[in-house]
């Protein structure tokens, strides 16, 4: 868990693996009742057993003991009564073989993950067209390849997506109506007809089979803790 420090979010990435031993919370296991494809039985059961895992960790709670809340939106919390609830914020996101949590302290946090073979070509660039604005059609018009393209069609699609989820809105919020530009080697944004966003700190990270991406209420600097977990088979 990452220390209880303001700048810090550990990140935690793995691969979808349903545990011999699930641990699931009663509103977990309620909400698994709905999920009818088993791939994404397996991709609930994996991620949610390891952020349970780590949520549970750090409150020093059984899993019986552990409550969510939604907001309109879906945006999870810990339930009020739980003593952490005021402190710890998370965000799960999942894509393809893979998952990732966020775990922050004090600060609403945003993460989103694309597998990088998840899209066609031309799916990418239909998707840019209708939903990245002028600027982010002109960051992608400037990549010299096509893979380098992709790399940054993922790089805009997962920060907008983070944002979205650190905000806790979801698709309510217009995806082109969320302009993200590079600034100084970091991704800065702004919403449409607005100043530029100083109370959000967006990162990017890319790998040959990902693109993650977070963001989190709060100025910088923020330090990332990545913690590369193994399958929890047991």
């Amino acid at each position: 868990m990452p220390p209880a420090n303001n700048n810090i979010v550990q990140v935690i990435i793995s691969s979808i693996t349903a545990p011999k031993t699930p641990l699931l919370c009663r509103q977990d296991q309620e909400r698994l009742k709905l999920i009818k494809s088993e791939r994404q039985r397996s991709a609930f059961i994996a991620s949610h057993t390891l952020l349970n895992k780590s949520i549970l960790e750090e409150l020093k709670i059984d899993i019986t003991e552990l409550e969510y809340q939604y907001n309109n939106s879906g945006k999870p919390y810990l339930a009020p009564r739980l003593s952490a609830a005021q402190k710890l914020f998370f965000s799960l996101s999942h894509s393809g073989s893979t998952f990732a949590i966020a775990l922050s302290y004090k600060q609403e946090v945003g993460i989103d993950i694309e597998d990088n073979g998840s899209r066609t070509p031309t799916a990418c660039r239909k998707l840019s067209t209708r939903y990245y604005a002028t600027e982010e059609q002109e960051y992608l018009a400037a990549a010299k390849t096509e893979a380098e393209y992709r790399y940054r069609f993922y790089q805009i699609w997962t920060l907008k997506e983070a944002y979205l989820k650190c905000i806790g809105t979801g698709i309510n919020t217009t995806l082109s109506n969320i302009i993200f530009y590079q600034n100084d080697n970091r991704f800065s944004f702004k919403l449409e007809g607005a100043q530029v966003s100083t109370n959000y700190t967006c990162e990017t990270r890319s790998t040959d089979a990902y693109t993650l991406a977070l963001c989190r209420n709060g100025k910088p600097p923020l330090e990332l803790i990545y913690q590369f977990e193994p399958p929890l088979t047991e």
